[in-house]
């Protein structure tokens, strides 16, 4: 197992990030003030996305804007990635979005600058290109194929786009939407059943890399692969174990390596290193250490969502305390 901690391109990525993590923690502050439990979901859903990629957070808050402009179904301010991801929070109640959104010139106003910035980004995020170089060296190491793992069909989106260039039709999809492979002849995404991206890609000849969001890890045995990339981390540690049992199975190679990307100088890399020192969480998921993965989800959300600064830096002390 390898974490990588990438760091946010300090001009083009990093401010725009801290920007919109500001936004997020205000109105969640905002949420827990007046009592408005479904604008706190909502806020927490978008903290988890902006740990993603920018597509992601884009995305959302584009829908966001268009919902307050009166220009959308206020259902639409979550997907099928959101409400899985949460569908057991307490803090959500699908009743009370139609009381949530509150038409504030101000925030409309942010939102757009936001989203005219994330407009000008580059096209490949510092994570990506990390991605795309552990992934080349891989393959020149003798891997055939990889497995990548994302939370997010937004995310995913964006990975295939940006990893088709270099590998064209090796290049498959696994998500709510079914399968899809990419054709050069038509320059599109083919729908294809699920059962033959698997077939493909357990066989890693025509499909070597298969992107998938969390409905992959759902009781498929992919243990003909031997590297396996998360590139966003759920803050629930039970779903990246569901994610590399697809591959660290009986049958499977006696190896298998594990890489896990987060953003460097975020709450979420500090509480991950947190535990690193203190527990082997992957080998000792089902023993000692499950009670303590049992608090890191709550740890990783009160924390990221706290104000930056000295609100969050308590917040993080005091729950690295509880791990």
């Amino acid at each position: 197992v390898e974490d990588v901690f990438v760091d946010l391109d300090p001009v083009t990525e990093r401010p725009l990030y801290d920007r919109v993590e500001t936004y997020i923690s205000r109105y969640y502050t905002v949420a827990k003030a007046q009592k408005r439990s479904a604008l706190g979901f909502i806020m927490t859903v978008y903290r988890r996305r902006l740990t993603s990629s920018f597509l992601a957070i884009e995305r959302s808050l584009r829908r966001r804007l268009q919902v307050l402009e009166g220009r959308g179904d206020i259902l639409s301010l979550l997907d099928e990635d959101d409400l899985a991801g949460l569908a057991y929070s307490a803090e959500f109640d699908e009743d009370d979005l139609a009381a949530e959104i509150v038409e504030l010139e101000d925030e409309k106003a942010e939102l757009a600058r936001f989203l005219e910035e994330l407009s000008r980004r580059p096209p490949d995020e510092t994570k990506m290109l990390r991605l795309d170089e552990d992934l080349r060296a891989a393959f020149t190491r003798g891997h055939r194929t990889a497995i990548v793992f994302t939370q997010y069909a937004d995310t995913m989106d964006y990975l295939r786009e940006r990893l088709v260039q270099t590998y064209g039709e090796a290049v498959a999809t696994y998500s709510g939407r079914g399968g899809e492979r990419w054709d050069a002849a038509s320059r599109t995404w083919c729908p294809a059943s699920k059962e033959r991206v698997r077939a493909l890609f357990r066989e890693g000849k025509e499909v070597r890399i298969l992107i998938g969001t969390d409905s992959l890890s759902e009781g498929l045995n992919l243990q003909t692969t031997r590297l396996l990339a998360n590139y966003d981390m759920p803050w629930n540690f039970m779903r990246v174990e569901q994610r590399i049992g697809r591959v660290d199975r009986i049958g499977g190679h006696p190896e298998v390596e594990i890489r896990n990307y987060f953003y460097a100088d975020t709450v979420e890399q500090q509480v991950y290193q947190g535990i690193g020192r203190d527990v082997d969480w992957f080998q000792d998921v089902v023993g000692p250490a499950q009670p303590v993965l049992a608090t890191v989800e709550d740890v990783i959300r009160q924390g990221a969502m706290a104000t930056p600064g000295h609100a969050r830096a308590s917040a993080v002390e005091t729950g690295q305390r509880r791990i």
